[in-house]
């Protein structure tokens, strides 16, 4: 997005008095710099839970939220964390009856400026079998 400043001076008869006008263009809720995606995503069904394994990132503010997406089209994917997890691994507590694809997104603190914010990356995604056995 673009800040655009402008400033104006206005006079009127025994008043001066200067406004400043801050617009900004574009979409603020697209972010510029997203921070890359989970690599190396997989994905392995054992009796009553999945388990999720990925390559983490080096830097410590970076942390992961784990999705599971619905059977039914058009429904958003669940997500299965509460709290971001700062490891590469996560397991899933269910039992498969069908494929099941899983989502994993990078959740980076950006600073900037003016704060900082959490900046959500691309999702990567994995699809698991249930186990065989």
């Amino acid at each position: 997005w673009i800040a655009s400043l402008n400033s104006i001076d206005r006079r009127d008869s025994d008043y001066h008095y200067s406004t400043v006008h801050i617009s900004y263009l574009g979409d603020p809720t697209l972010r510029l710099r997203l921070p890359p995606p989970v690599e190396n995503l997989r994905a392995a069904s054992r009796s009553e839970r999945v388990l999720l394994a990925w390559t983490p990132r080096p830097d410590r503010a970076v942390h992961y939220h784990v999705y599971r997406l619905n059977d039914q089209p058009g429904e958003p994917p669940v997500r299965l964390t509460t709290e971001p997890v700062s490891r590469g691994r996560f397991v899933d507590n269910v039992q498969l009856t069908n494929q099941a694809t899983y989502l994993v997104r990078t959740l980076q603190t950006t600073v900037t400026g003016c704060g900082s914010y959490g900046n959500l990356g691309q999702a990567a995604r994995v699809t698991v079998s249930p186990d065989p056995r």
